[in-house]
This record gives structure tokens, sequence and C-alpha cells, in this order.
């Protein structure tokens, strides 16, 4: 058996270091420049992960928000109808405020304003309404004041006042009210 002598073990040590700067030189010209562009690509993709999951938290909230104005909505069809007037719902809580207040409600009347199907759609339509009432002025002052408060937009446009003649009592006056409401199209 060849005996290993040191010009042997130099001469494979010469050639492993030959074999690893070779190894090296292809490692460093052919796979790091791709092991770079991994990266990069890795770290591109993990900032749109992450902008793609704001994006879906932003959405989420925005889906939340909305189921839980969806509730209000029908609060806002109340203050704002669409589609129709609602005038029998609104000349019933009218009434209702009325006969809170104190006050007897007459000779309601509707005026037919422009034609609806001229307006252009989601525009704001107006309906007049006129009406008398009777009563003191303390009970007419606090049917107004329910008027503010209702839910419904309405305008008093006009408030005429008359003294009952047909009774006795000073206390009773005679009013004649004229309201705008206004509905969606």
């Amino acid at each position: 058996m060849p005996t290993s002598s040191p010009k042997t073990y130099s001469l494979i040590g010469v050639i492993l270091v030959l074999v690893i700067l070779a190894l090296g030189y292809m490692f460093m010209s052919n796979i790091w420049p791709h092991y770079q562009l991994a990266q990069a690509e890795n770290q591109r993709a993990t900032v749109k992960n992450s902008d793609i999951k704001e994006a879906i938290a932003s959405v989420q909230t925005f889906l939340d928000t909305y189921k839980s104005q969806k509730a209000n909505s029908k609060l806002t069809n109340q203050a704002l109808p669409s589609k129709n007037s609602d005038l029998p719902n609104f000349i019933s809580s009218v009434a209702q405020l009325a006969q809170n207040s104190g006050i007897a409600l007459s000779d309601f009347q509707v005026e037919q304003g422009v034609d609806s199907k001229l307006g252009t759609v989601n525009s704001i339509q107006v309906q007049n309404l006129s009406m008398g009432a009777a009563g003191n002025y303390l009970a007419f002052k606090d049917f107004l004041n329910s008027l503010e408060l209702h839910l419904r937009l309405l305008d008093v446009t006009r408030v005429t006042l008359t003294v009952d003649s047909s009774t006795s009592a000073a206390s009773s006056l005679k009013y004649n009210l004229q309201i705008q409401t206004y509905y969606q199209q």
C-alpha cells in the first residue's frame, strides 16, 4: 500500500481548495442572483399580503358599519318616504299629535302639486297640505311644538288665527295651517 506523503496531502488540499473556489464562483455567479431575486419577490409578496389584509379589514369595517346603519334606513324612510308620500301614515300621526295636545282637526286638504312623473329619479317632491284646527292657544302651541319634533320632515308655512264666533268662550280659537311635507320620488 502506498504511503501518504506530505506532498500528497498538500496536493489534495490544493485540489480541494480549487474545487471549493470553483463551487463558490458557480454559486456566486449562478445561484446567488436567483436567491436575491427570490428574496426580493418574497418581500414584495409579504408587502402585498399585508396590503390585502389591510384592505380586507377595511372592507369588513365598512360591512359592519353598513349592517349597523341598515336599521336606520327605516327611520330615514319615515323622515323622508321614498316612492310615495305615505300620506295616510302622516295624517294618522298628525291626528294623534293633535289629540294628545287637545286640538280638534278639521278640513284636511291635500293640494295636488306638479305631476310626480315629471320629476327626476331620487328627486325630492313637495306635498302641500292645509287643515283647520280648533282649541285654546296653549294647546295649539303644544301641537306646533309636537309638529316641530315630528320625525317626518315638514314645514309649517302659514298659520291663520280667528276667534270662533259660534261659541261664547273667548279661549276657543280657530286656526288654519298650511304645511309642506316632502318625499323622495
